[in-house]
């Protein structure tokens, strides 16, 4: 069983108890095991696309019904099925109110880089955002953010494990900036982090040091 939970992404200049708000990401949370282990389980059964054909819905509603901007997590193998995921976007009147994070790691072939770009220019074409999540996570952090800007992404997120890197991190937002995208540092979690991602350049962030996940009281069964 999981549960659906809300993290937000705030520009760091914000003014103390009243953030300014980017949108908030939607992610699931096992009551048991950990986040990893209920991802490995949930690949191992091959139910991964349906894990984010559900996320989409769901945020599809909650934008629908809180007026909120809403992100959620979409990973490449889900991207086979881009035609019936456009569709129920197509569907739904908040399309404008969604960001879909397409994580930047993941199968890189001819395949899924065809239904990353049909699926991207589609989502566009109906209002969403489009995100790349975890940038950077790779051995060749460079040059896989290269490849995925070729979608001309809105917003980069850079993985939380590149705060400790400041010549990377830098690096990689600069990338993000020459292609017109929002860089999002990822795991900020302290003043140390903080002034690391506001030395980079980068203007928006997300971790503990702004908000834990927060529930929203619904389930997966």
């Amino acid at each position: 069983m999981a549960r659906f939970v809300l993290e937000p992404i705030v520009r760091i200049a914000s003014a103390p108890g009243a953030p300014e708000l980017l949108y908030h990401e939607m992610l699931s949370r096992p009551e048991a095991p950990s986040v990893a282990e209920f991802i490995r389980r949930i690949s191992d059964l091959g139910a991964s696309s349906y894990l984010d054909e559900c996320m989409l819905q769901e945020a599809l509603d909650l934008a629908s019904e809180s007026g909120l901007i809403i992100g959620c997590n979409m990973a490449r193998q889900s991207l086979r099925s881009w035609e019936a995921m456009l569709r129920r976007i197509g569907r739904s009147r908040s399309a404008s109110s969604l960001v879909i994070e397409i994580t930047e790691s993941g199968p890189d072939g001819a395949n899924e880089r065809q239904w990353l770009a049909l699926f991207s220019k589609g989502a566009k074409a109906l209002g969403c955002r489009i995100a790349i999540d975890d940038a950077g996570c790779g051995a060749h952090a460079e040059d896989g953010l290269m490849r995925a800007l070729s979608i001309e992404p809105d917003i980069v997120k850079i993985d939380r494990a590149v705060i400790a890197q400041p010549e990377k991190l830098g690096a990689l937002a600069r990338l993000a900036f020459s292609a017109g995208a929002i860089a999002v540092a990822e795991g900020v979690e302290n003043d140390r982090d903080l002034q690391i991602a506001i030395n980079a350049g980068i203007q928006y962030a997300q971790g503990w040091m702004f908000s834990k996940p927060e529930s929203r009281q619904k389930e997966l069964q």
